[in-house]
């Protein structure tokens, strides 16, 4: 499959996006008091995401906002709530992401911003310094096949932004032509039968998989922290064979990575 470049990446679809006065947005809320470090955080906020669209993209309630967000937007916010703003936010439609046991995300279905309620007006953008977040300890083995992600690590991000990203890589994958080849339906049929599993891989093999891997790669529009056209996570199907010297993705025959853009 060669690599393929999405609408959303034309320069004139990021200007039309980037002026919207009032777009659609995916709030993703994070539990302020929550025990988890950043890789523990990005797979939770994948698992949100999935668990939201999944449950709610065909509910009547929501089938046409997350139409029109998908062709207008995709865009995502990740706010942070604690004490009783969580408890509210946890009452509301949603797909939660969990870590360590407890959830620490929760993925919200799409709403116009002006329409985003006095609770989610209220909410502080979750930026956090890395520090402040637990450190980085082994990783137990996924629970069955595991969508792969890896950051650009030429890309700076905050965590904030970081939660966006792999947010959007984690959709575009579900949702792209991988999910329909015979060699990934049924991976991907046990991935979300698994609860959605994932693993952070090497930032090493960035390149590498960007050249010749199975998956796609989000570019984000640039309205907030990266220039427009910025790539920032790529997204491995579950089910792509790791064979290397250490843990971590290697080259595949054949495939080619799928390029889409962000909001």
């Amino acid at each position: 499959m060669p690599i393929l470049s999405n609408h959303r990446d034309e320069p004139e679809q990021v200007q039309q996006r980037a002026a919207q006065q009032d777009p659609w947005v995916m709030y993703l809320v994070v539990h302020q008091e929550g025990v988890f470090n950043l890789n523990e955080l990005l797979l939770a906020a994948t698992q949100a995401t999935m668990r939201c669209a999944d449950r709610w993209s065909q509910e009547p309630a929501w089938a046409d906002s997350f139409r029109c967000w998908s062709e207008r937007s995709f865009r995502k916010v990740t706010l942070r709530a604690r004490g009783n703003a969580w408890a509210r936010v946890q009452a509301m439609a949603g797909g939660d992401g969990e870590a360590r046991g407890a959830v620490v995300v929760r993925a919200l279905p799409p709403r116009l911003r002006s329409e985003c309620g006095s609770l989610l007006r209220g909410l502080q953008v979750y930026n956090p310094e890395t520090s402040a977040l637990q450190p980085e300890g082994p990783r137990p083995p996924p629970a069955g096949p595991a969508m792969g992600f890896v950051k650009n690590p030429a890309a700076t991000m905050s965590v904030g932004k970081q939660v966006a990203q792999i947010a959007h890589a984690v959709l575009m994958c579900a949702w792209s032509r991988w999910a329909e080849e015979e060699r990934y339906v049924g991976a991907f049929a046990a991935w979300r039968e698994a609860g959605y599993p994932g693993e952070l891989w090497p930032s090493e093999r960035w390149e590498e998989l960007l050249r010749e891997g199975d998956g796609v790669v989000v570019r984000d529009a640039g309205l907030t922290e990266v220039d427009p056209g910025t790539a920032t996570v790529l997204a491995v199907p579950p089910g792509y064979r790791l064979v290397t010297s250490f843990s971590g993705p290697c080259r595949p025959s054949g495939g080619r990575a799928l390029q889409v853009s962000s909001g």
